[in-house]
């Protein structure tokens, strides 16, 4: 039975309990409805028009009647559409309602979508023109996610247009007074740098994340940025209780600024949302092997507990403050740290041939959000975060050292051992590096 009681959804819809349609791929780990027979007939969505002059897309339903002249629809109430998708011959709606997020399923002839519906109950939709977006309706799945998918990107554009023009009405600007810089005196022995200014005065990164990304142009952190990082404890050491609190509290302090909803917030990420981020926000680039060592983890930890990760907003259209909060979750992100994770995440959701309970679990993933116009800051905070052990690289283990060395033996034809009172050396243990090596292992 579905873990919770939703007495909007419970009245038409029905929980669906594992295993799902062979169609539904995308698997995520939230409560899947579908329509009870013999109470829902068609659906829909409607554009909605809040107090804060914003939009959001609500769900409906027809109710199945006796009397074929009794039109009724029902509007779910306080349930917005946060998703919309077509997978087989299926739509996939992701509703959410505060925390609570569930997904229903309408097969495209059984519970088709009803645009002239959405049309009409939308009174508000006007700057939308449904008319224009539905005029080449199609009743399928694959034209619905379609069309619902591009109308939720309009809504999330319109709303964060709505928001910006808002923005600083009815505020006077408030300009503080700055004392100038004094540079630092620099001693006469020291060595001088190649531009003749001084380290610390090198300008900070002012450009967007989608400039960084196309020009190639990446900078290294700023000296002011750098954040101190835990030692790796020694064999027998015991703990610094007071060199942890001195360097979180140096973290916290430096980076304050670095979270736009709070040091600890944390939100359920959609793992199709997260792209690998720049150079210049990520402390280190995506190995392979990185992905299959997470792979690894995932698939053999019987407890089930994951990494939080950490996310910064992609190209935000509203200004990233708390309030702007609903429209920033609706959008991309790049990842600051976790890029393995979400990549071995997105390959297991893929792979048919592993079937666990855990499966459903890994779309969504528990992020920090940090955000900063300073690639410096950004590249800084991923380091910290990469501390202590993960900042080493993906170690080999002692198996996979030995089925390496049997790999390079056969690739140099298998020569026995070499006696160690031979006069003549055998040529073969001569190392020679070949130019193409092949992997020879079955």
């Amino acid at each position: 039975m579905a873990s919770k009681q939703r007495p909007a959804l419970d009245q038409a819809f029905e929980f669906i309990p594992p295993p799902l349609p062979t169609a539904i791929k995308d698997i995520s780990h939230n409560d899947h409805y579908k329509p009870i027979e013999d109470t829902v007939d068609n659906w829909t969505v409607y554009v909605e028009k809040l107090e804060n002059e914003t939009f959001v897309l609500r769900f409906g339903y027809q109710m199945k009647t006796k009397n074929i002249d009794v039109d009724k629809w029902v509007r779910v109430k306080n349930w917005s559409v946060e998703c919309a998708v077509a997978q087989g011959d299926y739509v996939v709606i992701d509703l959410e309602k505060q925390d609570d997020r569930v997904t229903i399923i309408l097969h495209e002839h059984i519970h088709p979508f009803h645009k002239a519906e959405c049309e009409n109950g939308s009174p508000d939709a006007g700057c939308f023109n449904l008319a224009t977006e539905f005029q080449d309706y199609a009743c399928n799945a694959p034209w619905t996610g379609k069309r619902l998918g591009r109308l939720l990107n309009n809504v999330t554009r319109v709303n964060g247009a709505v928001l910006e023009s808002r923005k600083g009405k009815g505020k006077k600007k408030v300009v503080s007074e700055r004392q100038p810089r004094v540079p630092k005196t620099v001693p006469e022995g020291s060595r001088p740098s190649l531009s003749g200014a001084s380290r610390g005065s090198r300008p900070t990164s002012k450009r967007s994340h989608s400039q960084m990304e196309s020009s190639g142009i990446t900078e290294a952190p700023d000296v002011s940025s750098t954040l101190t990082v835990a030692p790796l404890l020694k064999k027998g050491e015991r703990p610094d209780s007071d060199l942890s609190t001195k360097i979180q509290q140096e973290f916290d302090e430096k980076t304050k600024a670095c979270w736009p909803m709070g040091r600890y917030f944390t939100f359920d990420v959609d793992v199709y949302k997260c792209h690998q981020g720049t150079e210049s926000m990520n402390t280190r680039v995506q190995e392979e092997s990185g992905v299959w060592w997470q792979m690894n983890n995932i698939m053999n930890n019987p407890k089930a507990d994951r990494q939080t990760i950490c996310v910064t907003p992609k190209d935000p259209i509203v200004e990233v403050i708390p309030e702007h909060w609903p429209i920033i979750k609706q959008g991309e992100f790049y990842i600051v740290d976790g890029q393995h994770s979400v990549e071995a995440a997105k390959a297991l959701l893929a792979d048919d041939n592993w079937k666990s309970p855990l499966k459903p679990t890994i779309r969504y993933w528990k992020a920090l959000l940090v955000y900063s116009e300073d690639s410096n800051q950004l590249i800084a905070i991923s380091a910290f975060l990469n501390q202590t052990n993960k900042i080493k690289a993906f170690e080999a283990s002692w198996a996979a050292n030995i089925v390496a060395g049997r790999t390079l033996w056969e690739e140099h034809g298998c020569p026995p051992k070499e006696r160690d009172n031979a006069v003549v050396k055998n040529p073969k243990w001569q190392v020679i590096f070949p130019n193409q090596f092949t992997d020879a292992r079955p």
